[in-house]
């Protein structure tokens, strides 16, 4: 773009003087100074679009390879089905190059624009940017009554009981049935001090800590997961 730009300028000058009426000797070397100029300016635009062409192929291509991609990921979550069906929507338009939306896609994105962001996460956002019809969403609205991100009415409250306790060196917690995701593991002391976090995951049943370095006393610990929060106590007496 540069080049174009410099040669443009170059033709610009000329223009100007041949505006000032040169001898005839001069008149003809600056028009054939201009026609090469822009002959010089055709064939690079010529050569931008060609360029311009390539990284469109490229861009279609790429989309409609992630395309295959990302209609081939599970989801087991709401919000995580909502944000697949916007990535197919943005990804099918890149593979066709268009921007323009088909009647069926504005029917995918319209109720996951409706829904609440809590519950659907940053597809909702996507869906009504891809929509861009100036509508306006009232969320205080949409998310009431409030509906949690990933609840499902089916699935059991989890428990999970520890031992031994009271602990000395440590104790293994152990959940009533295998995590049905991942979940975090935050034991606490009498004024609410975190002083031991641990991460788990998706279908463990057990979990070790070690507390052979805390002082005796009544410590507290909670499990928190997709499903909630739960807490119980432990001692710990060496």
């Amino acid at each position: 773009q540069t080049s174009m730009d410099i040669k443009l300028g170059q033709v610009a000058s000329i223009q100007a003087q041949l505006a000032a009426n040169p001898s005839p000797q001069l008149t003809a070397s600056l028009i054939a100074q201009r026609t090469a100029l822009l002959t010089d300016v055709q064939n690079l635009e010529q050569a931008q679009a060609s360029l311009l062409d390539g990284l469109k192929s490229t861009r279609m291509a790429t989309a409609s390879s992630l395309l295959a991609t990302n209609n081939a990921i599970g989801t087991t979550q709401d919000w995580e089905g909502m944000q697949r069906q916007v990535n197919a929507v943005q990804l099918e338009n890149e593979a066709a190059g268009t921007a323009t939306l088909t009647p069926t896609q504005v029917a995918t994105l319209t109720p996951i624009a409706n829904t609440c962001p809590y519950y659907g996460g940053h597809a909702v956002f996507q869906a009504r940017a891809l929509l861009g019809d100036q509508a306006m969403y009232n969320d205080a609205t949409l998310c009431q009554p409030a509906r949690p991100l990933v609840r499902k009415e089916n699935v059991k409250a989890f428990d999970f009981q520890v031992f031994p306790n009271p602990a000395n060196g440590f104790t293994m917690v152990a959940l009533d049935e295998p995590a049905i995701s991942k979940g975090q593991i935050t034991l606490s002391n009498g004024l609410g001090e975190t002083v031991q976090v641990q991460q788990f995951q998706k279908d463990e049943l057990q979990v070790l800590l070690f507390v052979d370095n805390l002082s005796n006393g009544l410590y507290f610990i909670t499990i928190v997961t997709e499903m909630g929060k739960v807490t119980k106590p432990i001692s710990i007496v060496h």
